[in-house]
């Protein structure tokens, strides 16, 4: 049995690499948007009930045990209550030994960093203190050497 060859006129157009172009987009498209669903994450909002003259300064912080200071300085070097924490496993350990302590166990996380610092290194102790179970932690940017 022989088949006949059709023949494609000059007034028809082959759809064939239109479709498999639009099938490939939708693909694309597909897939950056669940990768940017994932990588979505909460910024902590800043508190308006106190006034601004009454907000507690980072060293007031410091004194209350409430709080664990985790610094990121100039170079984007973590520091948990001033102890050098270089890498994720580093960090994540020196949280939980800070809230093993008990019932007078700090429960809120301060991230202070230094505008210079790496966004990525910031988030990186904003996601560690929500592995760790803290709910709301604070963020804040200071100029001074940390």
């Amino acid at each position: 049995i022989a088949f006949k060859r059709r023949q494609i006129s000059d007034t028809e157009m082959d759809m064939t690499p239109m479709v498999d172009v639009t099938f490939q987009l939708l693909i694309f498209f597909m897939i950056t948007m669940s990768v940017s669903l994932i990588k979505a994450m909460e910024v902590p909002k800043t508190e308006r009930t106190e006034d601004v003259a009454q907000q507690r300064t980072v060293e007031e912080l410091e004194e209350d045990n409430d709080y664990i200071i985790v610094r990121v300085d100039q170079e984007s070097v973590i520091w948990v209550n001033d102890r050098e924490a270089p890498t994720r496993q580093e960090l994540l350990a020196r949280l939980r030994e800070e809230l093993s302590g008990g019932p007078t166990a700090p429960k809120n996380l301060m991230v202070v960093a230094h505008p210079k610092a790496k966004h990525g290194r910031v988030v990186l102790c904003l996601d560690v203190g929500a592995v760790v179970g803290i709910e709301k932690p604070r963020l804040r940017y200071s100029e001074e050497d940390i």
